[in-house]
């Protein structure tokens, strides 16, 4: 059973799967980040990163994009503040955290390649 701080119990446990999602961690993460992959997926769509009780818990929308750095210089362009600039995982995934002018976070990425 998936246990990231907490979640687990609601999003998935022996009882009940609340939508179906399968857990796989990361094995570019050091731990941190399960990937979840969707009912008849082949790749996952997204994921669940451990706080370890860092930070206070919290959901992000993660948005698909074509050129990470581009979308940033757009953000700030348009009042919004990049938040973690373009960073690439082992594996060539390429993401940012990003605030809009009205202080909402979100995220951008780029898959890794195939």
């Amino acid at each position: 059973m998936l246990e990231v701080a907490g979640i687990g119990r609601l999003w998935r446990n022996d009882e009940c799967d609340l939508f179906g999602w399968r857990y796989t961690l990361d094995p570019n993460s050091e731990g941190k980040y399960h990937l979840v992959s969707y009912p008849g997926a082949d790749t996952p769509s997204g994921g669940i990163f451990d706080t370890g009780g860092e930070f206070p818990n919290h959901a992000i929308f993660m948005v698909a994009v074509q050129d990470v750095a581009a979308v940033c210089a757009q953000v700030e362009r348009l009042g919004g503040t990049v938040l973690v600039p373009p960073t690439t995982s082992k594996d060539g995934l390429v993401f940012a955290d990003l605030h809009d002018p009205a202080g909402n976070h979100f995220g951008v990425f780029t898959p890794a390649p195939a």
